[in-house]
């Protein structure tokens, strides 16, 4: 069974020429066709596939990065932001302040009443 096999099968069974997708019962009657194709019992074939289990998720951890991962090496306003977190005070930066749901007077806006774009972006 080649993958070009596949695709036919896979036309074959689609309800629109445009689909991109089947449904349940449409994958079933394409495993009935690649069965047919590998010129074996269709129950054979569906309970070597039930004995796969379910799909396996297999993909690629990104290795470790010193500017990215360690955060005591981040400078300028991202280093502004991260120390503030960390101590869970105001940052020092009008910019970072900001995103840090506080307005320029140092109002905590990110849990309370709508707030002026002027209030938070007006240096005082």
């Amino acid at each position: 069974l080649t993958s070009t096999d596949v695709d036919l099968i896979f036309a074959k069974v689609k309800a629109d020429a445009k689909a991109r997708r089947i449904t349940f019962q449409q994958f079933l009657a394409a495993l009935d066709l690649c069965a047919s194709k590998r010129g074996e019992r269709a129950e054979d074939l569906k309970q070597r596939l039930m004995a796969q289990g379910g799909p396996k998720f297999t993909g690629t951890r990104a290795e470790y990065s010193k500017f990215h991962d360690d955060k005591s090496t981040y400078s300028g306003m991202y280093a502004d932001i991260h120390a503030a977190n960390r101590a869970g005070t105001n940052s020092s930066t009008g910019s970072s302040r900001n995103l840090l749901g506080r307005t320029k007077s140092g109002r905590d806006v990110s849990k309370s009443s709508p707030v002026s774009s002027q209030e938070l972006w007006t240096h005082h």
